[in-house]
């Protein structure tokens, strides 16, 4: 099936469902049964485009009422289908919750640490005091450690930088250490 296709018969199926949950409300069952058939209540037409013209002007404006209500849940599914592109494509990452690890900030110290962490200094604390802690969640990705070490740039220490490799690391480092001694610093 073509694309036209697949929406024409998402539109119809859409359609369907439209006359099924508008014959569950007691008026549009009486005012449907007010014709000879259902088909002749809600007779419509699909134009090439994709809109849909209903002949009786009730169903019309069941159907524009019937569309309203669905717009905030299409919102809402068109926002979903945004971040699942983003998970898809690598920008988000979706993780379970309970992976994620809880942290609260030590403000004099300046670490984040754990609850065990935490209690030492909030054990501190003097009965009836009340104290503001920041709190925050945070889901940590393992990846392969780095080797890190202090490169020679334009002659003269650089900062430290990483490597994939120790043994990329130590060749950087001998460098390093060589040309430092060779100065004489």
């Amino acid at each position: 099936m073509i694309d036209l296709e697949k929406e024409r018969e998402a539109l119809v199926n859409e359609i369907e469902l439209f006359i099924r949950e508008s014959m569950e409300c007691f008026v549009v069952e009486v005012w449907a049964d007010s014709y000879a058939s259902i088909d002749s209540a809600f007779s419509h037409h699909i134009t090439s485009d994709g809109e849909v013209f209903f002949l009786r002007e009730q169903a019309r404006q069941l159907w524009e009422f019937w569309k309203k209500r669905a717009e905030p849940a299409q919102a809402e599914i068109t926002e979903l289908k945004q971040k699942l592109e983003k998970i898809e494509s690598g920008e988000f990452v979706l993780v379970p919750t309970s992976d994620l690890q809880t942290w609260y900030l030590d403000e004099y110290e300046g670490l984040w640490l754990d609850k065990d962490g935490i209690d030492g200094g909030l054990s501190e604390i003097d009965i009836g005091e009340v104290s503001e802690v920041k709190k925050q969640k945070q889901y940590s990705i393992k990846i392969p450690s780095v080797f890190v070490t202090l490169p020679w740039i334009d002659g003269e220490v650089g900062e430290w930088q990483e490597y994939a490799t120790k043994e990329e690391a130590e060749k950087v480092a001998k460098h390093c250490k060589q040309m430092f001694d060779a100065d004489g610093v």
